[in-house]
């Protein structure tokens, strides 16, 4: 019979009557999934489910699957009752239920497991994987357009810097990365897995970019008891000489480019004009706000990033920042109307005030404190 419903599956999927049988032939012998499977194809979808739930946490992909194409409620409700351990006292991974609102298309609810999800990612120190699936819900928003909530925005852009910087890192580009960790510094309760670790680096990098008075500061933070103990052996001298040295000298001011709202020339890592008071959107190539002489995007995953940065990034490695896929540093080009892009995306782009609905050393050596 696996060979006959195998062949049935791949040349005659839609006779109901025989898939039907299949199912009924499976379900005597036990086989849950595999008369679940032919269930689902005799267009018995609530039978399908149950036998899926049956079969158990192996079989979810395919219950998603088949909620999603025939978005029925009565099963989409039964599915989250499962996902949510309701029907047998045994929660899922949320992963699951981020799945199912994405397939479904229910990006609103996608969004506030995202963020939840991504929360807990990164309290376990899965970086990477927090920032995939950020990166995944953000894209969802943009197709759909809808607008983009605030706290997914700003987390995707803390976690990215925290990417950015092992990236410029690698390149030797250590005033960026400095730059990248200085911000994610002042986020580090975002990074309790790897707080000394990143500030140790954090450390090393404005060493490295000249930034003393910033070195000096976060070494200063490195040496509270709570942090101490903790500090890599190789680096505890380097971080103690750096903390007793107080620089009262401020380190060079970081340059400026104008704001693409108002024109109003600001840091240019800095991602709220203090000017016309509005968010900007941020490069995912270097981390810096975007100015629109120079705008630019991903060709796969469409994120904006400002020419001459991206295209830096790629001549070193190929690869996208962001969404990591290959993009030849040549098929990167200037928009033909920034204006008309950056409108597009200051649209989307959900200011904090309105996201009440949601509730809202040496370069080679420290390198290796940024772990995913």
């Amino acid at each position: 019979m696996d060979e006959y419903a195998k062949i049935i599956l791949k040349i005659d999927e839609k006779n109901v009557d025989e898939h039907l049988k299949i199912a009924q032939y499976f379900e005597g012998k036990s086989e849950w999934g595999k008369a679940a499977r032919h269930y689902e194809k005799s267009e018995n979808f609530q039978k399908a489910l149950k036998l899926y739930i049956s079969e158990g946490e192996s079989r979810i992909p395919d219950m998603i699957e088949m909620v999603s194409k025939v978005k029925i409620d009565a099963l989409t409700h039964e599915l989250v009752d499962y996902l949510m351990g309701e029907t047998d006292n045994i929660p899922k991974e949320p992963q699951w239920t981020f799945k199912l609102y994405r397939a479904i298309g229910n990006v609103k609810q996608a969004v506030k497991i995202a963020i939840n999800i991504s929360h807990q990612e990164q309290e376990a120190g899965n970086y990477k994987y927090a920032h995939d699936v950020l990166l995944d819900t953000y894209k969802d928003i943009k197709v759909h357009s809808l607008k983009i909530p605030f706290d997914l925005n700003h987390k995707l852009m803390i976690i990215h810097s925290y990417q950015l910087a092992k990236r410029h890192m690698k390149m030797n580009s250590h005033m960026v990365a400095a730059r990248m960790l200085i911000r994610v510094s002042k986020n580090i309760s975002q990074f309790p897995h790897t707080t000394v670790n990143t500030l140790t680096t954090a450390v090393a990098e404005c060493t490295l970019a000249g930034l003393k008075k910033e070195a000096y500061q976060q070494a200063c933070v490195l040496i509270r008891p709570e942090n101490f103990e903790k500090i890599p052996p190789k680096f505890k001298k380097k971080v103690e000489s750096t903390a007793r040295k107080r620089v009262a000298q401020e380190d060079e001011p970081e340059p400026l480019s104008p704001c693409p709202h108002c024109q109003f020339m600001l840091p240019e890592t800095q991602l709220e004009c203090p000017n016309c008071k509005n968010n900007l959107p941020f490069c995912i190539a270097s981390g810096k706000h975007m100015i629109l002489s120079e705008w630019s995007q991903c060709p796969n995953c469409k994120l904006c990033c400002i020419f001459s940065e991206m295209k830096k990034v790629l001549e070193s490695t190929p690869e996208c920042p962001m969404c990591e896929s290959q993009v030849a540093p040549m098929s990167l080009k200037i928009a033909d109307d920034s204006q008309a892009e950056f409108k597009a995306l200051v649209n989307l782009m959900k200011d904090p005030t309105d996201n009440k609905e949601e509730g809202g050393e040496d370069a080679d050596s420290d390198e290796d404190l940024l772990r995913d």
